[in-house]
């Protein structure tokens, strides 16, 4: 049972990074925004992506849903601190319901008869350049702020105290 923070994004960029998946130009962004070290980030959080292939704009949600639910039924979300679900596709493929920066609960499965048990999760927008949800500087700030609440094992480099924002809702 693995007991890190896991960020669930939706699929490669098309480069592939060698620190492996999720830490390519959006999550250095997000990086910088937190204030952390990309290899910090990557030492501390695991990565995976619901599917495999980068498709450009096109998400595969019936695909990725069913990925979610197998990881689900598999465990691999028990014991976990927290998952971090990246973007819209992926709080749709985990059929989240709460709105962006809202700690809830995902249902595992933890093998034996019935051995269901949640672990918490959180919804957050994707930091890829063509989000809407980043041109507000405050919504970076707020992001940053959120991450260190939440992910405090990851070793913080600088950090900014400006106030938090009201984030949208992701649906």
């Amino acid at each position: 049972m693995d007991r890190r923070v896991l960020f669930l994004g939706q699929a490669p960029a098309r480069t592939k990074n060698p620190l492996g998946p999720l830490t390519g130009r959006s999550f250095r962004r997000l990086c910088g925004w937190w204030g952390v070290s990309l290899e910090a980030y990557a030492a501390h959080v695991e990565r995976r992506n619901l599917t495999e292939a980068y498709r450009g704009d096109v998400f595969d949600l019936p695909a990725a849903r069913r990925q979610f639910r197998r990881w689900a039924h598999a465990g691999y979300f028990a014991g976990r601190p927290l998952v971090v679900l990246l973007g819209r596709g992926v709080a749709s493929a985990a059929e989240w319901p709460h709105e962006w920066y809202t700690i809830g609960t995902l249902a595992t499965f933890t093998g034996g008869w019935l051995s269901w048990r949640t672990c918490p999760a959180v919804a957050i927008p994707h930091p890829s350049g063509v989000s809407h949800e980043w041109n507000s500087p405050a919504a970076r700030v707020q992001a940053g702020e959120f991450l260190r609440k939440m992910i405090p094992q990851v070793p913080v480099e600088t950090f900014s105290s400006v106030p938090l924002a009201v984030a949208g809702r992701h649906r």
